[in-house]
């Protein structure tokens, strides 16, 4: 068979074989149009199928062509979707005992490069004592970040004490930052409001604690106020899907974070209401943050506050300390594994539940039915592993805004 086939005015013939006695058949496509009055066009197309008898064609039919079928229009929005770019972005809360050490500035940092990369959105920072200096020092971060906005809030409870004299947060008044300038609120407050204004938009809160329990112990037990008729533990239950938690050891001794403020620890751990990841001292201490990147990679700027409360820091605790030391890594820890769980950095144990004892030792049983993890030690983890949690946590401390 041979067909003709248009497009527009011009014609092609293309033939195909035929088989032995068979007369060849061509199909014509002829295209013509009308044009309406307003000068639109509208195609009209038809074929016809024409026998060749002794070189002689002639129409024998009419046939319809072979529609070439027009691009489909694109599918309408879906009317129920919020259009929100954020919708699937969790919410993060950084609770944090800032400044002891320096680990949970270089986190802090950690926080704000994931939200310059849109993986997570910093929706508080509560400071886990009652250390107006630490929330300058932390507002102070937030705005050189460029989120001067961010809420803060403080512990309003006890916790042990330590001088604050000589410690990094000093520096806070070097950089602009406006926490002093009105009431610090209550962190537990603070983190209420966050859960309330993710439940409305529909979307999840990943808690990030490096410090004392204080705030998220005083959240679970908080009641209705004017924030939310709901209890603190209710709104964690509903909207939270992840406690990160840096505090406890595995090898018996009572951890800074429990040991400043027990009461709080032992309420807060057992009694989370949704998945808890434990991040015990031992990971963080056998993984070690290079100086030479701190004196190497934020040097694009004349003054770096992380930068400067790193070297400002003369803690005997860290490796090759003082007077620069390569620092170790448990408040990064947890952030790292809250933001990308599924990344592959760290072993992770079997599920089950942590456990304090009265002195605030940590252990942890396992059981199927338990809602908390925990992330092994140090030597449970390859050098590959460890090497890759380093370069992973040195790329995102040395981002600039």
């Amino acid at each position: 068979m041979a067909r003709l086939v248009a497009a527009g005015a011009a014609l092609t013939l293309t033939l195909a074989g035929c088989t032995s006695g068979e007369r060849p058949t061509l199909v014509e496509t002829a295209s013509g149009q009308d044009t309406p009055p307003d000068g639109e066009s509208e195609d009209v197309s038809q074929s016809v199928v024409i026998d060749v008898v002794d070189g002689d064609p002639q129409i024998v039919e009419d046939e319809p062509a072979e529609s070439v079928p027009e691009p489909e229009d694109e599918p309408p929005a879906d009317e129920s979707s919020t259009g929100d770019p954020l919708a699937d972005v969790p919410i993060v809360v950084y609770d944090t005992d800032m400044g002891p050490d320096i680990d949970d500035a270089l986190a802090l940092a950690m926080l704000h490069s994931y939200e310059k990369r849109g993986m997570i959105e910093l929706g508080a920072v509560t400071v886990s004592r009652d250390s107006p200096l630490g929330a300058r020092y932390t507002d102070a971060v937030n705005t050189f970040y460029g989120r001067p906005d961010i809420p803060i809030g403080v512990y309003r409870g006890e916790t042990k004490e330590f001088d604050e004299q000589g410690k990094f947060i000093n520096l806070a008044g070097q950089w602009e930052n406006d926490v002093a300038d009105s009431p610090i609120p209550d962190g537990f407050r603070v983190q209420r409001q966050v859960l309330v204004d993710a439940a409305a938009a529909g979307r999840s809160v990943i808690f990030i604690q490096t410090g004392f329990s204080g705030n998220l112990s005083t959240l679970i037990d908080s009641g209705a106020d004017d924030i939310s008729d709901r209890s603190g533990n209710d709104l964690v239950a509903d909207h939270s899907s992840l406690l990160s938690i840096m505090a406890g050891a595995t090898s018996g001794f009572v951890e800074f974070n429990v040991e400043y403020d027990v009461a709080s620890a032992r309420n807060l751990m057992p009694n989370w209401p949704g998945a808890m990841v434990q991040s015990p001292f031992e990971l963080g201490d056998g993984i070690h943050y290079p100086y030479t990147s701190i004196r190497d990679d934020l040097n694009w700027v004349d003054r770096h506050p992380v930068k400067e409360a790193y070297e400002f820091n003369d803690l005997g605790w860290h490796q090759d300390a003082p007077p620069f030391y390569n620092m170790k890594t448990w408040d990064l820890t947890s952030v790292l594994y809250a933001v990308e769980p599924d990344a592959g950095y760290f072993v992770l144990s079997d599920p089950g539940k942590v456990t304090i004892d009265g002195s605030g030792r940590t252990g942890f049983s396992v059981g199927s039915d338990g809602l908390h993890r925990k992330l092994e030690t140090a030597d449970r983890h390859s050098e590959a592993q460890r090497n890759a949690i380093v370069d992973r946590m040195i790329e995102l401390v040395s981002d600039r805004p």
